[in-house]
């Protein structure tokens, strides 16, 4: 999975929408469906905002070998 992917599932599978976990990760919700549909990429702080928040490491988001849960 890539990190589009993988930013849907595990909001998804945690029950947030993306103006949930925008809110919570203090991004907006176009920034959220960016990321989502691959068309940008998150930033460092940004990533490991999200990664906080859906509870996983943020090298979890970004390594395409790593599974996530």
């Amino acid at each position: 999975m890539n990190l589009a992917q993988k930013l849907y599932y595990l909001r998804t599978k945690r029950g947030l929408n993306q103006a949930e976990l925008a809110e919570r990760a203090n991004l907006t919700q176009g920034a959220i469906a960016h990321y989502e549909a691959g068309r940008s990429t998150p930033t460092k702080n940004n990533l490991i905002q999200l990664a906080k928040v859906l509870g996983v490491e943020p090298e979890d988001l970004t390594d395409e070998a790593r599974s996530v849960s």
